[in-house]
């Protein structure tokens, strides 16, 4: 017998795996809107201590480009592409690249490349990093 939570769940599973393409695009480009406001922010809140400060944003990085790259990947399955996941982390990989670059016109604000290397690791996660793993080690694991 289901419970009501396995139920939601296969509801939502079938939901995202029917939803349309302007729906999935639409949500990827509205994320990506929401990172270049986030950079637009010439003074971001600070933590009291320097270290927690460092950790949560760097944290907030990885996060921000895990959902980016999981959003593109969801986006880039509706499309007739081999491997959504390898180009969902590759966009996610350029828009990284790009708000540093817009981070370096923004007053109070300065480009990493640190922060490039956060963001893409957060980004392979999010794109199914794990079983990309295996399948470009030429074993299928997923459609990566």
């Amino acid at each position: 017998m289901p419970t009501p939570w396995s139920e939601r769940r296969r509801v939502l599973e079938r939901a995202a795996r029917e939803a349309p393409r302007g729906v999935r695009w639409a949500l990827t480009l509205a994320w990506m809107g929401v990172i270049f406001l986030l950079s637009a922010q010439p003074h971001l809140p600070q933590a009291p201590e320097p270290w927690l400060d460092t950790l949560l944003k760097k944290t907030a990085h990885a996060l921000e480009y895990a959902i980016l790259a999981a959003l593109a990947r969801w986006a880039l399955q509706a499309e007739p592409v081999r491997r959504p996941g390898l180009l969902g982390w590759l966009l996610a990989v350029l828009y990284a690249i790009t708000d540093e670059v817009h981070q370096s016109v923004v007053p109070g604000r300065h480009p990493s490349g640190w922060d490039v290397l956060i963001d893409s690791a957060g980004a392979w996660l999010g794109a199914g990093g794990w079983p990309m793993r295996h399948a470009l080690r030429g074993r299928e694991a997923t459609r990566w």
